[in-house]
C-alpha cells in the first residue's frame, strides 16, 4: 500500500474558489490522502461550502482568525501522512499532481522536498504562464537560496511536497508574526 499524503489547505473568505480547490484534491489519481481544510475564521459562505463536502478523507477545522502562517501550522500539526503537500484555497491540483510528486520522493529517499511546475491562471482558470518561465531551472541539494530567497523566483506552496519526518526533525513551521497587509491573509 502507498503512503498517506496529508494535504494542508488553509482558507480565509475563499467562497469563490474553495469548492474547486477541494474537488481538485479529492479527484487526485493518488488515492491515499487526507485533506486538512482549516477555515481561518471566514466571514463569507466559506464554512457552509466546506460543510457541504461529505468525504471521509476530509478533516475540517474552524478557528478564529489567526492569519495564514498560524493556519498552515495547524495543518502541519494535524498531518498524519508520511508526506505533506500544500494547496491554497484559490489553487487547483492537476489530476496527477500528488501521484507525480509522491513517485519522485518515493523513488528518491535521499530527497526531503520536491517541487513541480505549474500554471499561473486568471480567475476563469485560463493559463497565463508556467511557473518554469520564471524559475531558474532544476535544482537539487541546497535550494533555499536559489528557489526561496531569490526575488526573481515565483514560488507557490501548491507545487511542493515534503516528508513529514523532515518537518518534525527540524521543527519547521511557518512564521506566525509575518502577516500580509491585505484583507485576505
Amino acid at each position: 500500500m502507498s503512503s498517506l499524503v496529508s494535504i494542508n489547505l488553509p482558507v480565509y473568505n475563499g467562497e469563490t474558489f474553495i469548492a474547486e480547490a477541494i474537488e481538485s484534491a479529492l479527484a487526485q489519481t493518488y488515492p491515499h490522502l487526507e485533506l486538512i481544510v482549516i477555515d481561518d475564521g471566514s466571514t463569507d459562505s466559506t464554512p457552509a461550502i466546506i460543510e457541504d463536502f461529505d468525504d471521509p478523507r476530509i478533516i475540517k477545522i474552524r478557528q478564529k482568525n489567526r492569519g495564514e502562517a498560524a493556519t498552515r501550522n495547524v495543518g502541519l500539526d494535524m498531518a498524519k501522512g508520511e508526506y505533506v503537500a500544500f494547496l491554497d484555497a484559490d489553487d487547483l491540483y492537476l489530476p496527477k499532481a500528488l501521484a507525480d510528486l509522491f513517485a519522485y520522493l518515493d523513488a528518491h529517499p535521499e530527497m526531503a522536498v520536491v517541487f513541480s511546475d505549474g500554471y499561473i491562471c486568471d480567475e476563469n482558470a485560463k493559463p497565463l504562464m508556467r511557473l518554469s518561465e520564471h524559475r531558474p531551472g532544476i535544482h537539487t541539494g541546497f535550494i533555499l537560496e536559489p528557489l526561496v530567497l531569490s526575488a526573481s523566483v515565483i514560488t507557490v506552496p501548491v507545487c511542493t511536497m515534503t516528508r513529514r519526518s523532515i518537518i518534525e526533525y527540524h521543527g519547521v513551521c511557518f512564521e506566525e508574526q509575518i502577516r500580509k497587509n491585505h484583507g485576505t491573509h
